[in-house]
């Protein structure tokens, strides 16, 4: 339902009143315009005739979000925050330049500590100039038959530039973490220990 009433009540007894203009997920808690402390829903438990001073909508480009957590928020049908009147903060934000992607073979046992999460680091000659938000193709490959079709995509964190700290000159670490996998079968996965809801926890998920 749209228009929907709600308030949010922080611990100084400041009471911010929202309205829904959009069908969406709202959070439990936001910090209190007044004084920055943590603000509880009322979960719309509340006296319907207040006059709200802000609202929660669904951004029109939410893609443009520069913050990891805010851009999957409303990509996943999470609403953004505004006092009423105010424009659609998305609508002004640059439009997000496509990360440069870069092709690596990438040798099984490495390939397989990166998909299981206990690689989070690349050393690699730096040819092809790595940055950060830069991202890496690493296609699994056997020296004896060549790719195995198995690939994953992972995003460069900070780079660390040889001719230091022991690195030699033309090389690079990188930090790096996996954002999707291609080539698997779910089965290709172990089932790690159950969730408390009773759903399996698994090596990767994304």
């Amino acid at each position: 339902m749209q228009n929907k009433i709600n308030t949010y009540t922080c611990p100084a007894g400041h009471i911010m009143v929202t309205r829904d203009v959009d069908e969406g997920v709202t959070p439990m808690m936001k910090a209190c315009p007044t004084c920055g402390q943590p603000a509880h829903s009322g979960f719309y438990n509340v006296d319907h005739s207040l006059i709200p001073t802000h609202e929660w909508y669904k951004p029109a480009h939410p893609e443009r979000y520069t913050n990891p957590g805010m851009r999957q928020h409303c990509e996943s049908g999470g609403l953004a925050f505004r006092a009423i009147g105010e424009s659609d903060e998305t609508e002004t934000m640059p439009v997000p330049i496509p990360p440069k992607i870069h092709e690596l073979k990438t040798l099984p046992v490495f390939f397989v500590a990166v998909v299981e999460g206990e690689k989070s680091f690349e050393v690699r000659e730096n040819g092809h100039n790595f940055t950060g938000g830069d991202q890496l193709n690493l296609r699994e490959w056997e020296p004896e038959t060549g790719y195995t079709g198995r690939s994953c995509l992972a995003s460069v964190g900070y780079v660390l530039l040889g001719g230091q700290y022991g690195i030699l000159p033309g090389y690079c670490v990188m930090a790096i973490w996996p954002v999707s996998l291609d080539g698997f079968e779910e089965s290709d996965f172990p089932e790690g220990p159950e969730h408390v809801d009773g759903f399996p926890i698994n090596t990767f998920c994304g």
